[in-house]
């Protein structure tokens, strides 16, 4: 019988684009979407009769998503790599380790294997084209993984195994406004993307030859209930305005999630961080009949100019590291 909660996900990150290895994280997963596009080549041709004769191989291409629930360790370090390229750690101690992500010049490569039970598939050259998380209090923090892939085989399926850790929820999730703790936010939600370009060359093969980052953009979106003009003034560019200045103003917004963590008799402070240090709005407050005033807030973050990031995302936990391959 092929129920889709028997299947499992896993991946390993890659020493050598499109050379597969054996994942050995896994993670429990909602859905996932990886499908295969042979590029088919349909020839419009004259041929003496008012019907198509040939369809001829093309180029080979793999997209797909996988969406699941953030935790604290697992794969979560894995594709932050992914996503930014950059990782430092630093031992605290006690047993947890900080790893900070940031926006390298380059990201690594995959390999992803999906068993869906009637046959297991093994993604190779897989990268992270953008990461889409969502807030919500009376849900778990939900990402959404956007991939391309070079080339999928069959394997024989292994067998995984998960993180005992809980996932994050929206109850765990704190939100900072201009560096002050704020309560007012409802949902929210930010997307990291590196604009993947697929190359494709005249190499003999069906597959692409590379997968290349472009310009690395983010942005997000936040609700609050419109109970005062902070929101307004930050619009409209300078605090008391009361309609569109000639400039823009920025301020720093901060996402913290934290989870206590019992192993054994020891507790531990796990978190994530997502902190945007320079961001930029639009917004609107319609009215609805019978609804409070609710905030729309979209935001784009833009390099910092004393720090050069544009995003800075912090994990505690105790995964020792994020090694190259």
């Amino acid at each position: 019988m092929s129920i889709a909660t028997n299947g499992s996900l896993g991946l390993k990150e890659e020493a050598v684009y499109g050379t597969g290895v054996v994942p050995d994280k896994f993670v429990e997963f909602a859905d996932e979407s990886f499908k295969g596009d042979s590029g088919l080549i349909i020839p419009d041709l004259i041929n003496g009769l008012r019907v198509e004769r040939r369809v001829l191989p093309g180029a080979y291409t793999i997209a797909g998503d996988v969406n699941f629930p953030l935790t604290p360790e697992g794969i979560t370090g894995w594709v932050l790599k992914g996503i930014f390229g950059k990782v430092v750690t630093t031992p605290n101690g006690d047993g947890t380790y900080t790893h900070v992500f940031t926006v390298g010049k380059s990201i690594p490569s995959f390999t992803v294997d999906i068993d869906r039970l009637a046959a297991a598939f093994r993604y190779t050259g897989v990268v992270f084209g953008s990461l889409a998380v969502s807030i919500d209090k009376q849900k778990t923090v939900d990402c959404k993984l956007a991939t391309i892939a070079r080339k999928d085989e069959l394997i024989t399926a292994q067998v995984p195994t998960f993180s005992d850790l809980d996932q994050y929820a929206g109850i765990d999730v704190g939100v900072e406004i201009n560096s002050v703790p704020n309560s007012d936010v409802e949902t929210a939600s930010f997307t990291f993307n590196n604009e993947i370009e697929p190359v494709h060359t005249l190499d003999g093969t069906r597959f692409i030859r590379k997968a290349v980052p472009k310009t690395f953009k983010t942005d997000g979106s936040f609700t609050m209930e419109f109970g005062d003009k902070t929101m307004l003034e930050y619009f409209w560019g300078a605090a008391g305005a009361t309609y569109p200045q000639r400039h823009l103003q920025s301020f720093p917004l901060k996402f913290n999630m934290i989870q206590d963590v019992h192993i054994g008799a020891t507790e531990r402070h796990y978190s994530m961080t997502v902190e945007f240090t320079r961001v930029y709005i639009q917004l609107d407050a319609p009215l609805k009949a019978n609804n409070r005033i609710i905030q729309n807030v979209a935001f784009h973050p833009v390099q910092d100019l004393s720090t050069d990031e544009v995003v800075t995302v912090t994990l505690v936990n105790g995964e020792s590291g994020y090694p190259d391959a």
